[in-house]
């Protein structure tokens, strides 16, 4: 049986009871196929019995937090992710699979790009 362990080697279930699941941050990996990774965050995690036995509860902690990490055996095997969390990931990868944008995002950051003031667009 796989248990969660401290970076000392306790279990965890040792300081918390078997139907806690203690808050684990887990980072994500986003790979866009370049050399530049994009990372999002999970600060909580739930057991897959916790999120059957109160998912409406887990469907709300998501939409707050922007995702949970679900874990089983100690393992994290899923994600719930809030739709607002979902959206803004598929704008992010929409935006970075056009390569005009990214050039124009790649200029600005380098400097290369002066904005002008909102007005010179007119009232039309």
């Amino acid at each position: 049986m796989n248990r969660l362990h401290s970076p000392t080697g306790a279990s965890l279930f040792d300081r918390h009871p078997p139907h806690f699941s203690p808050a684990v941050h887990t980072e994500c990996r986003l790979t866009t196929g370049r050399n530049e990774d994009t990372y999002f965050s999970v600060n909580s995690t739930v057991t897959v019995s916790e999120l059957q036995a109160k998912a409406p509860h887990f469907v709300r902690e998501a939409e707050k937090q922007g995702a949970l990490s679900i874990a089983r055996h100690g393992h994290t095997v899923a994600f719930l992710v809030s739709r607002e969390r979902m959206e803004a990931i598929i704008e992010t990868l929409e935006i970075m699979g056009n390569p005009n944008a990214m050039k124009a995002i790649r200029a600005y950051e380098a400097g290369k790009v002066k904005f002008k003031d909102a007005s010179c667009l007119g009232e039309d």
